[in-house]
């Protein structure tokens, strides 16, 4: 029974993770079986995260369960990691392996914390991993183990001596220990020491022979800083001019003379070395290294890479300013040189000619265009002025609406005052209102003949609109319809009115502008030629303005210097 303590750590997701899967990581074929107690789960990862957590709710725990958390902190994590293995030739089955590990936990004191356990069956031996929480689920409280692997190799001595020695220096130390404790297991060691290197020295008759006498007992010769000293197979140094009995330190110098010093190894280094060799290998340590030599070789990778990207980045960036720098000075070149070229005598008059050229082609549009703006303008104005007529009669017709609507409320008025309805009922009243009856027949007479005059022609209608407005019901039928007439006539007047200002408008402008034209040819001499037809006659005297101004243009630049 061979049980292996590892140092302390704080994260149980990580040695979940080494536990669970092979060394890789990547499956878990060597977990034989696992067991989790203490807590209400069977699965070692939700086990792991309870155990993270009460860990990181101590504090709070202690509160709850009344206890102080004043105290100095613990700077050591609260996994307790270990493993118990057997002897090659042992095959312990499930049961028995879980028993002692239970029984280790009971030997620790840390039955009542939280645990998992996980077995392997990846090595010829079968051994099984205790993971604990030193934080107490209960209290809150870390528990306290000293000289733990003292402790576990006490218990691993019991279980021998009940199953059977396999290792025969732990009986052996042990009992060196029981004796006196420390002091007789150094004293022990000591004389043995000196009865090895005391028999060595007898045997030899030179410094080679002792070299190899001494090899033969297990020790090996080193140099020191004045003398000769020998290194036993744990590491320790042995001073073989303390040890030897009956024998001068000159007597050993002059016997030591053949030993070459410089070709012995020192004595601290060849210690060092041998202690170094003699390290339980600590599996968990070996992978957490080689672990850490990845992530580092990973991290220098990385930061490789980053480099170099940014190198590149750099570089093209510096490619790209390059390109559009050679593009500036392309460009900027071809305009510098045709600037040369087109300011000698030749490219002046290059210039001269494509100004004529351009001249040529927009001077007569732009005549066109400002007399077809003209044009516009004064159509514009005609357009405006029809719509202030417009506006002028809709006020117009509201006006005679009212006061044919203020007639009709007065006449329904009087006839109110005198007692009839209707002028039909006049008739058939009394005496007193004979006069009255007689003036409204002679009104509703006179209402009739202007109602017929106004029906015999538009004329007449638009004259008359606003002097009737029908007494009956027969008779304000035809007033509506007289006024509609009336209306009708008067936008047509309206129309023929307008229609006329246009006509009178454009002879005045032809007008104007065949007595500028017939100034113009009368100096130059032309004649103007008849024509068939208005839009014949304006063509011609289009193309004649053109040709004057292109002729003014030409003269004006033929005078400037080069």
């Amino acid at each position: 029974m061979i049980p292996r303590v590892n140092s302390q750590g704080y994260s149980f997701k990580g040695v979940t993770d080494y536990l669970m899967h092979d060394k890789k990581a990547e499956t878990d074929e060597r977990v034989a079986w696992t067991e989790t107690g203490n807590m209400y789960t069977n699965d070692i990862f939700k086990a792991a995260k309870v155990m993270a957590w009460t860990d990181m709710n101590s504090q709070q725990l202690k509160i709850e369960n009344g206890s102080s958390t004043a105290g100095r902190k613990t700077e050591t994590g609260s996994v307790y990691h270990y493993s118990l293995s057997w002897a090659h030739r042992e095959t312990p089955n499930e049961e028995h392996q879980r028993e002692m590990a239970l029984a280790t936990l009971g030997h620790l004191g840390l039955s009542n914390n939280e645990y998992y356990l996980v077995a392997h069956n990846d090595t010829d031996h079968a051994h099984v991993h205790i993971v604990a929480n030193l934080t107490n689920p209960e209290t809150g409280k870390r528990t306290h183990i000293g000289l733990d692997r003292k402790a576990l190799q006490a218990w691993a001595l019991e279980y021998e001596k009940e199953h059977g020695i396999h290792c025969e220096n732990r009986v052996l130390n042990a009992q060196l220990r029981e004796k006196d404790g420390a002091r007789y297991y150094t004293e022990t060691q000591k004389a043995r020491h000196g009865i090895q290197v005391t028999r060595a020295y007898n045997a030899s008759d030179d410094g080679k022979s002792f070299k190899n006498a001494l090899e033969q007992e297990g020790l090996q010769l080193a140099r020191g800083r004045r003398f000769l000293l020998a290194v036993d197979d744990k590491g320790n140094m042995v001073n073989i001019a303390k040890v030897i009995d009956g024998h001068s330190t000159r007597d050993m110098k002059k016997k030591f003379e053949d030993i070459d010093r410089d070709a012995l190894p020192n004595v601290d280094d060849l210690s060092e070395r041998i202690k170094k060799e003699n390290e339980p290998f600590d599996r968990d340590a070996a992978e957490a290294e080689q672990q850490r030599k990845l992530e580092d070789a990973a991290n220098v990778s990385g930061r490789q890479k980053a480099e170099k990207q940014e190198a590149l980045e750099a570089k093209r960036k510096r490619i790209a300013k390059q390109e559009k720098s050679k593009s500036f000075d392309d460009y900027f070149g071809k305009r510098i040189n045709k600037a040369k070229e087109r300011h000698d005598i030749e490219g002046s008059r290059e210039r001269l000619k494509d100004a004529k050229e351009e001249y040529a082609k927009v001077h007569g549009v732009g005549s066109r265009l400002f007399k077809r703006e003209q044009f516009e303008e004064a159509y514009d104005n005609l357009q405006n002025r029809e719509k202030q007529l417009d506006e002028q009669m809709r006020r117009f017709k509201i006006d005679i609406e009212a006061i044919y609507k203020g007639r009709e409320w007065q006449i329904k008025k009087e006839l109110e005052k005198q007692g009839f309805a209707e002028i039909e009922t006049l008739e058939g009243k009394t005496d007193q209102s004979k006069e009255t009856i007689e003036a409204a027949q002679q009104k509703m007479e006179d209402e009739g003949e202007i109602i017929k005059e106004a029906e015999a022609s538009p004329e007449a209608a638009a004259r008359l609109g606003n002097s009737v407005t029908g007494k009956t019901p027969r008779q304000r039928k035809k007033v509506g319809r007289i006024k509609r007439i009336a209306e009708d006539f008067k936008a047509n007047e309206k129309a023929l009115e307008q229609q006329a200002e246009q006509e009178r408008i454009a002879k005045e402008f032809e007008a104007l502008e065949k007595q500028k034209l017939d100034e113009e040819l009368g100096k130059e001499g032309s004649e103007i030629p008849e024509f068939n037809s208005a839009e014949e006659r304006r063509i011609w005297m289009e193309f004649k303005e053109i040709e004057q101004e292109n002729s003014k243009d030409l003269d004006q630049d033929e005078g400037l210097e080069i």
